[in-house]
């Protein structure tokens, strides 16, 4: 299925569908994609939403965007910041020493956290044994996924895996590590110097000013407390910011 926003275009519509085509071929159940050139816009899907009623993609489908939310919430940090509600070279510590306590929280800085150097372990396999090899994806396997796709985390239950699991480098130093539990600590300190929920300030200062009309956080587990964490999880339709 495809979409063309413009009735003249130098991008070649036939080429592009072809190649989401070849994706769901090669044994993705479903694929969307935009591509913009110039003020040129493509959209397109292959294959299906829902592989057991066969309901065909769609680029209009709103579907979960995961970590795209970090761009999010670094931006309401950043605002944050440039507000002086926040001072992205204090110790995390400082803000939250009962999430991040001793040493540790006196070593890590907001910044670092948004960066990803602050050493802070990935919660992810500490609660699911089949991800134990996580990062290498080779050596795991969806199995505990599927086992706890039910079971509900809070937040500070997803930050405490993090935090108690041993260290992946040192505090501040480069390249770093990619860990979801730096953000559910920005999320918790975004919660602390604003008085808002973490969900409602990002929505209210970022999603909004943006006109992403059609993106939103999901409703109904409470604040920060899905399957695994509130602000990993953003809804978006597929149109593109003004």
């Amino acid at each position: 299925m495809t979409t063309s926003l413009h009735t003249s275009m130098s991008l070649d519509p036939l080429r592009l569908q072809n190649a989401l085509d070849e994706v769901h071929h090669a044994g993705m159940p479903g694929i969307a994609a935009e591509v913009a050139d110039d003020g040129e816009i493509w959209r397109g899907s292959a294959g299906f939403a829902e592989v057991t009623t066969e309901v065909p993609m769609s680029p209009d489908l709103h579907h979960r965007v995961g970590s795209i939310a970090k761009t999010f919430t670094t931006l309401a940090l950043l605002r944050s910041a440039e507000t002086g509600l926040v001072d992205l070279d204090q110790s995390i510590g400082h803000y939250l020493p009962e999430l991040v306590p001793g040493q540790r929280g006196h070593a890590v800085t907001v910044r670092m956290l948004a960066n990803h150097t602050s050493g802070l372990a990935e919660y992810l396999p500490s609660i699911y044994d089949s991800l134990r090899a996580f990062p290498d994806l080779a050596r795991t396997s969806p199995r505990s996924l599927e086992e706890n796709r039910f079971t509900r985390f809070t937040r500070r239950e997803l930050i405490a895996a993090g935090v108690e699991a041993p260290m992946l480098g040192t505090p501040g130093q480069p390249p770093g590590m990619y860990s979801n539990t730096n953000y559910l600590l920005l999320a918790e300190l975004i919660e602390l110097v604003t008085g808002s929920a973490a969900e409602d300030h990002i929505t209210t200062e970022v999603i909004v000013p943006a006109g992403l009309n059609d993106t939103y956080f999901p409703h109904g587990h409470g604040s920060g407390q899905t399957a695994f964490a509130t602000l990993r999880v953003v809804v978006l339709d597929g149109r593109s910011a003004p």
